[in-house]
């Protein structure tokens, strides 16, 4: 007689291990679909930043200029 679960071994050993589940593929697309967003707003707000600070410069220089 068979052991119970037997016929699992067969169906695990004919998949290759190096290829993902569904699982970890969903789970992966849900990572990309959550960090995109998340990343985009990191560099606006990045990109924000660094040009208040170049208008900063600028006037700074030109009290500068103007002021002496």
């Amino acid at each position: 007689m068979m052991e119970p679960g037997a016929h699992l071994s067969s169906v695990a050993a004919a998949t290759d291990s190096s290829l993902p589940s569904i699982f970890e593929v969903i789970a992966q697309e849900s990572l990309v679909s959550t960090l995109r967003p998340a990343l985009h707003h990191v560099l606006r707000v990045c990109v924000c930043l660094v040009t208040l600070v170049v208008l900063n410069m600028m006037i700074l220089l030109l009290h500068a200029a103007v002021f002496g």
